[in-house]
């Protein structure tokens, strides 16, 4: 089985509380967990691209997780470091803004290509051709 897991049977993320949980999509079964230490509490914005699960929660870090296991890859600093994070992924990179900040990294490695502080005072939406991410109201 490779790391998707199958077409049919795919893993299912459900990210609550600070936490980001990997359940059997077919039945429900916990598959794996991962706190995110460090990472903050409440709502957690999550993304997936190919075999990563990317998650940010009110605490001042970005997590890259595997998909199948819910290890973490990597973790990085954001430039904002409390709040309710909306996130972008877009094939290599992923753009998070949060705090009034915005971040771009590099998925694969967690390096921090750009950003761009002080942009705004709330929540932030998010696109590129294709793909949209809407602000949360209670950013």
């Amino acid at each position: 089985m490779n790391a998707y897991r199958s077409a049919a049977m795919p893993l299912l993320i459900v990210a609550v509380n600070g936490m980001v949980h990997g359940l059997d999509a077919a039945n429900g079964t916990p598959v794996w967990a991962n706190a995110l230490d460090g990472g903050g509490f409440g709502a957690v914005e999550i993304a997936i691209e190919n075999d990563t699960v990317l998650a940010c929660a009110s605490g001042g870090f970005l997590f890259c997780l595997d998909y199948a296991t819910g290890e973490v890859r990597w973790k990085a600093p954001t430039s904002g470091l409390h709040g309710r994070a909306t996130m972008l992924a877009d094939g290599e990179r992923v753009m998070l803004a949060k705090g009034g900040a915005v971040d771009c990294y590099a998925i694969a490695s967690g390096e921090r290509l750009w950003s761009v502080p002080n942009l705004s005072t709330g929540s932030a939406a998010l696109g590129v051709p294709g793909r949209v991410r809407q602000a949360d109201v209670g950013g």
